[in-house]
């Protein structure tokens, strides 16, 4: 056996246990990462749909309701579930307003609207303001599939940059 050997025989069996010990959460390195994950998941007679960014990338066919997974290519590149940050995205803007109380703290809520309209109004102006839009992705089954993200925000003196939507995968 060579010197290079060990280093590849090594590095073969760390990227074999860390596929094995992959969660649906993630995160994935990239979108074949994602389906591949998938492919080799989805068992049962279950349907399963998975979407990135809001477009779909993957379709197990099956019986009874689909199941839809949704993940997001979040700012630091990799692929979730939740990115865990003020900017997003949220698929749900409900998850945003939950998201940046539970950060924030503010005893009656941070001022918080979406595409112009109020999705909170808050008792605590003090505490700072967010500013969400929404994003689109593709058409599916006649509906418009949407998520929400940053455009600004502000909070005990930390400003937040927004977002772009994220492009299709």
């Amino acid at each position: 056996m060579n010197r290079l050997s060990i280093p590849v025989l090594f590095l073969s069996l760390f990227l074999a246990q860390s596929a094995a010990a992959q969660s649906e959460e993630g995160p994935f390195l990239s979108r074949q990462h994602l389906v591949n994950y998938w492919s080799a998941n989805a068992s049962g007679g279950y349907a399963i749909h998975v979407f990135l960014n809001m477009y779909k990338v993957y379709d197990h066919f099956g019986f009874g309701p689909a199941l839809g997974k949704v993940y997001y290519q979040c700012s630091d590149g990799l692929i979730r579930k939740n990115c865990n940050s003020f900017q997003g995205p949220f698929t749900w803007s409900s998850d945003a307003v939950g998201f940046v109380n539970s950060l924030v703290g503010a005893p009656n809520g941070t001022p918080i609207v979406l595409d112009g309209a109020y999705l909170q109004q808050g008792g605590w102006p003090y505490a700072g303001y967010f500013t969400y839009k929404t994003c689109y992705g593709q058409s599916y089954n006649g509906n418009l599939l949407t998520y929400v993200v940053l455009v600004d925000g502000y909070a005990y003196g930390t400003a937040y940059s927004g977002i772009s939507c994220l492009p299709a995968p």
